[in-house]
């Protein structure tokens, strides 16, 4: 058929990957050892055939001992070379995507689900109350319920993909993760994140076998990309209908503003590009919506809670934002703790302030000149002159999905602009205060503190005199 030389495969050590290659190989000599571009054409010429192997990859799949990446591209090469041989092409397919499965169960791709590290995944850490650390205990709600049912599904045997939908801290990751501990100890876990979120996701995918969960922890990284986006979705799509690599569990969440969910969830006008069509199908009826807050109930329940974190939380924590308040504490600490001069003298004042009994709304000019007694005399001269905009940027930005350091106060909802305080104040985060009031009850309050304090005071009487 060819005088051309004849490819020498590599050595494969013994396994379902050595038998793929063996039946490769075999089917490849059967057929007359057909040149690359001979191969590379018969394939291209099959409309039907779902894989397309350049002569390259073919070159790889028949010589080389690796894993082949893609199974579409090794079924329609031993599809055509069977063919060729004068055997039942489609047969010889289905044999090598049995083995290209075979093969995913042997070349594990991710970890164990059991054991798993969830900071590994990305949780959010909590806040240290009473020596309490690590994970809280977790408390189940309606959301869990329905997303327990998808996974036992796939355990039974169901490819299954469902977006966790919700705003920031809202317990999103924590659900997912509490979720795959109910899968048996043979599945695991890919979570593909190098060298980037999408190209590694993408890369691998074709390798994604049965028993396999992709994690894809703020899916706009993936669906969202201009470039991998829709390929990725396309993929999965392919991937979900497979039932020779059934069952895998895709776990995602995403934020649910423009830029996030609401990107992929409207449809573009007529005649306008849909730069996300294969993302929106994927996700169509595989969404849970994770609420903002507990419920009453809920919290009520937490208040007796065994950690002394929820305890604490359900006390503190407003409008029933129990995992905001648990994941915003730990980061505003380490905004604290790492906050330079300016910003710091302003949470220190703040702190003072409430433990001697000021009033919740903290009065900025008040603020500003307090914040003074908290600082040294070098850093004082160097502060810049625009310290104090340059601070309340840095301490006014929610923090995982709860006010941040210090809170720009409006008036009350109702109230009139008249009714409204006079002067911009700001309110000291809960946490913060609570724990200003632990760790510094016994310390002094500065001497710079007690006048502007007096200033304060001296400029509210002076506005109710009489003139």
């Amino acid at each position: 058929m060819t005088t051309a030389k004849r490819l020498i495969p590599r050595p494969t050590p013994p396994g379902p990957l050595r038998t793929l290659k063996t039946l490769i190989y075999e089917v490849y000599v059967a057929a007359g050892a057909p040149t690359l571009d001979e191969m590379a054409r018969a394939v291209s010429e099959d409309d039907m055939l779902s894989g397309s192997p350049s002569r390259d990859t073919i070159n790889r799949l028949i010589g080389e001992a690796t894993v082949p990446p893609k199974q579409a591209d090794v079924v329609a090469l031993v599809t055509v070379l069977t063919r060729m041989s004068g055997g039942d092409g489609e047969q010889g397919g289905r044999d090598a995507a049995a083995l290209w499965t075979r093969i995913q169960l042997t070349e594990h791709l991710g970890r164990p689900v059991k054991g798993l590290d969830a900071y590994d995944l990305e949780m959010h850490h909590a806040i240290t109350v009473d020596g309490a650390t690590g994970l809280p205990d977790y408390v189940e709600r309606t959301h869990d319920v329905a997303l327990r049912s998808l996974v036992a599904e796939t355990a039974a045997g169901v490819s299954r993909l469902v977006m966790l939908v919700g705003t920031s801290s809202t317990g999103k990751t924590r659900a997912c993760f509490e979720a795959v501990q109910h899968l048996p100890d043979d599945w695991r876990l890919w979570h593909p994140i190098d060298p980037e979120r999408p190209q590694a996701a993408l890369a691998d995918l074709s390798r994604v076998g049965p028993k396999t969960v992709i994690w894809l922890n703020e899916a706009h990284h993936y669906l969202l990309h201009a470039q991998h986006g829709e390929p990725l979705a396309a993929g999965m799509r392919t991937l979900l209908s497979d039932v020779s690599r059934a069952p895998v569990l895709v776990l995602g969440t995403i934020w649910p503003g423009a830029g996030d969910y609401e990107d992929l969830r409207i449809t573009p006008p007529p005649g306008s590009p849909d730069p996300h069509a294969q993302a929106r199908v994927l996700l169509t009826e595989r969404v849970l919506h994770v609420p903002s807050a507990f419920a009453a109930t809920e919290v009520a329940r937490l208040r007796g809670a065994g950690d002394p974190r929820l305890a604490a939380a359900a006390a503190s924590a407003e409008e029933g934002q129990i995992t905001q308040y648990l994941a915003a504490g730990f980061e505003l600490m380490g905004m604290y703790a790492a906050a330079t001069p300016g910003p710091r003298a302003l949470l220190d004042a703040g702190m003072d302030a409430r433990r001697i009994g000021h009033p919740i709304n903290l009065n900025l000019a008040f603020l500003a000149s307090a914040a003074e007694a908290y600082l040294t005399d070098t850093e004082w001269d160097l502060l810049p002159d625009n310290w104090l905009e340059l601070s309340l940027a840095q301490l006014t930005k929610p923090v995982k999905g709860a006010r941040g350091p210090l809170h720009p106060q409006r008036r009350r909802r109702g109230a009139s602009t008249s009714a409204a305080t006079s002067g911009q104040t700001y309110r000291l985060a809960d946490f913060l205060e609570a724990h200003g009031r632990a760790s510094r009850r016994l310390d002094p309050v500065p001497g710079l503190f007690w006048q502007a304090a007096l200033h304060l005071v001296y400029g509210q009487l002076k506005r109710h005199l009489p003139a």
